[in-house]
């Protein structure tokens, strides 16, 4: 935004309505920057014509578009008594231009065009209240000078409020995500305990099992396994019958067990681990895999599978 009697151009921005408006309608140009007080474009030699000086009203402000046949160099400054804002552009095909003076609309009271023969520029003089403030942006051979209302004390106040709940907004909003974050850091730990908590119950039960058949014990050995356990044919009655009589028959048993992995989930668990069964002459390896049941008395043994691995 360009402020005062004489200034320099900087980075230039209109209203969001308003520029989506001027955007369209000045579109196809390239965008040429230079700074107001100073010639832009200083190597153009052919004169440009002036095709198109319009008013355009806006929401936010009202715009004075300068369109000519090809970019051009200009300077901007202001004029006093009466408030103008002078855009001078050099190098121009005066031809048979007249001064001449057009009614303008909204916060542009009217626009002057003076031609300068000699010199072969132009002037274009918007007149203005002295409580407007104005800006510029260029694309190609277009120059929109869009004028704004300049705000009062109680605008300004206004603003800095705005800027302020803006402010408080974002903070709150960084702090609700910090929130959020801490919250899923604290379920991902909670879920992990709990599956740990999990995890110790299951691991308990295997080694429970295994001391009962180590142990020959076929009362505690039976209280491992669900009601609804099966094996191929045979029901949980059937299966603790086939261990009874192989435990009776059975000399010394060691198990040893390593790999084991547990993988719970939804009351339900799979537990794989690579088994070395020996009782007396009889001794393989393979890999055991159970499925446990979570129940009211506890984790218990819902199938029970064996692959046998074979000697290389």
């Amino acid at each position: 935004m360009i402020f005062g009697d004489f200034t320099l151009k900087r980075s230039i921005t209109t209203r969001p309505g308003l520029w989506l408006l001027l955007l369209l309608m000045t579109a196809g140009c390239a965008t040429q920057a230079t700074r107001e007080g100073d010639i832009a474009n200083p190597g153009a030699v052919v004169p440009v014509k002036i095709l198109d000086v319009a008013t355009i009203p806006g929401d936010q402000g009202t715009g004075v578009r300068i369109v000519c046949s090809a970019p051009f160099e200009y300077t901007v400054y202001r004029l006093s008594e009466p408030s103008r804002v002078a855009i001078e552009i050099s190098n121009v095909s005066v031809g048979s231009l007249i001064p001449s003076t057009e009614k303008g609309e909204g916060l542009v009271n009217n626009v002057t065009l003076v031609p300068f023969t000699e010199s072969g520029s132009l002037r274009v003089e918007i007149s203005i209240d002295n409580s407007v403030n104005y800006e510029l942006v260029e694309s190609g051979a277009s120059l929109l000078v869009t004028l704004l209302p300049e705000k009062g004390e109680e605008a300004k106040q206004l603003e800095k409020a705005r800027r302020q709940i803006v402010k408080l907004r974002n903070r709150l909003e960084t702090a609700e995500q910090e929130r959020e974050k801490d919250k899923k850091e604290i379920r991902a730990e909670t879920r992990s305990r709990d599956r740990s908590v999990v995890e110790d119950e299951i691991w308990k039960t295997v080694q429970g099992w295994l001391d009962a058949w180590r142990n020959k014990d076929i009362g505690k050995y039976e209280s491992y396994y669900a009601s609804v356990f099966t094996h191929k044919t045979m029901d949980r009655a059937d299966w603790i019958k086939s261990k009874k009589r192989k435990f009776s028959h059975a000399g010394e048993i060691a198990i040893d067990i390593s790999l084991l992995m547990i993988a719970p989930g939804n009351g339900l668990a799979r537990v794989e681990f690579l088994q070395r069964y020996q009782a007396g002459n009889l001794h393989d390896t393979g890999v055991k895999t159970l499925t446990l049941i979570k129940t009211e008395s506890g984790w218990k043994i819902d199938s029970e599978v064996w692959r046998k691995m074979e000697d290389d």
